[in-house]
């Protein structure tokens, strides 16, 4: 039973918001904007679902974890987890204690994590760009005309090769580019008639 009500209220939340796209009618409208706020609840909740579900882990973790790095992190996170949260309730996320928490660890952070990715980047590129057959060299050909003419020394080195490179990326790197969103749009298309029409029914168990 509740999985029928949810299936039900899956494809008319989703009719209407289709229905709201195509024709400007004023109930429609209504129901629209009714959806998306009521979107912006569930969200939120989710979000407080998933915050629960990272405490438990990390306590679990951090009490009966064997492993002294993982006990270690699982700290500090929950440490970092109350901290920001009872600065961010109690003076508010404008204050200057919450920024400079913000400002002076979670940003340097997330640059070292991003910065990190760089060396997964330089070794995924050198596996690609090994010359095994004649689609890899035509690959290693591109990027190397790619990278050139992004930099000036492309240009004291050929003066075509900025045109080249901006020519690679403008037809076939666009034409590969545009056939792969046009499948994920099929894609997506697909996945959505089928949550809607309820043949897919993992989203709602």
């Amino acid at each position: 039973m509740l999985r029928t009500a949810t299936l039900v209220i899956t494809f008319l939340a989703g009719f209407i918001m289709i229905a709201a796209f195509f024709f400007d009618v004023g109930f429609l409208s209504v129901a629209e904007a009714q959806i998306q706020d009521w979107g912006v609840i569930v969200a939120a909740f989710a979000l407080a679902m998933a915050s629960i579900n990272l405490i438990q882990v990390n306590v679990n973790k951090a009490v009966s974890s064997e492993n002294v790095t993982d006990k270690i992190c699982s700290f500090v996170l929950l440490a970092s987890l109350a901290g920001m949260s009872i600065i961010g309730l109690t003076k508010g996320p404008t204050s200057d204690t919450y920024n400079v928490l913000f400002d002076g660890i979670m940003a340097p952070g997330q640059s070292t994590v991003w910065a990190l990715g760089v060396f997964y980047i330089a070794s995924a590129a050198y596996r690609a760009f090994r010359v095994k057959n004649a689609d890899a060299g035509l690959l290693l050909f591109s990027a190397a005309f790619v990278m050139l003419g992004a930099v000036p020394v492309g240009e004291v080195i050929w003066s075509g090769v900025p045109a080249v490179s901006q020519w690679i990326v403008d037809v076939p790197n666009m034409a590969g580019m545009r056939g792969m969103l046009i499948g994920a749009g099929i894609g997506a298309f697909s996945g959505g008639l089928r949550l809607l029409l309820g043949i897919d029914r993992t989203e709602v168990g």
